[in-house]
């Protein structure tokens, strides 16, 4: 359909992953496979389907976090399937850092290098995403202040980088959401535990 349709495909690792992720994105049937011939399987691959369902589409699809998929080769041929499939489709891809390779497209390729988030609006971002109070999370002779969380040193190892800050919001949530019980105490361990794991993971 028309819109914006954003998908995370950092833990994706092939175009077969991506086409699935795609399906279901789209909220497209599956395929009965009992009463599809084998050649039609073959001919429509999860991608291939979804880039057909989307021919007519005036949409922007969001790749974010495509540094490990870049680096495999079908990915470009992929992404050029897509643009010559479609005729108002735009693609936006995001990476951690700029692309070791870089494919060769049948459209304008445009790069922007985005800077780190500052401090504030780091804190800003973790609050709003964690959705718990900020007196769990700070620790408790802290007052319970954006500045505060600004200060943090955990936070500030992130150096600014949305994803990362989101990662670690999304796994403080997926724990406890944003009104499930919990004490101070147990939010601000699980707070620093993603952080430090984050920070450790980029190292």
């Amino acid at each position: 359909g028309d819109g914006v349709l954003f998908l995370r495909v950092g833990e994706l690792r092939s175009v077969d992953d991506l086409g699935r992720a795609l399906e279901d994105a789209l909220q497209l049937p599956p395929l009965d496979e009992a009463a599809t011939p084998a050649a039609v399987r073959r001919a429509l691959p999860p991608l291939s389907r979804a880039f057909l369902s989307l021919r007519d589409a005036d949409a922007l699809i969001v790749l974010d976090g495509v540094d490990a998929l870049a680096a495999t080769p079908a990915f470009g041929a992929a992404l050029c399937e897509l643009l010559e499939t479609t005729l108002h489709v735009r693609l936006l891809l995001t990476a951690a850092a700029p692309l070791a390779y870089v494919p060769h497209l049948p459209a304008k390729l445009t790069t922007t290098a985005l800077g780190a988030l500052s401090a504030a609006d780091a804190a800003r971002l973790f609050a709003r995403r964690v959705g718990r109070p900020l007196a769990e999370i700070l620790p408790p002779d802290a007052p319970p202040t954006l500045e505060s969380l600004a200060a943090e040193p955990a936070l500030a190892r992130l150096r600014g980088q949305p994803g990362r800050i989101v990662r670690c919001a999304s796994a403080v949530c997926a724990e406890f959401g944003a009104t499930a019980p919990a004490t101070r105490g147990e939010v601000r361990a699980l707070v620093l535990r993603e952080l430090l794991r984050e920070d450790g993971a980029a190292a």
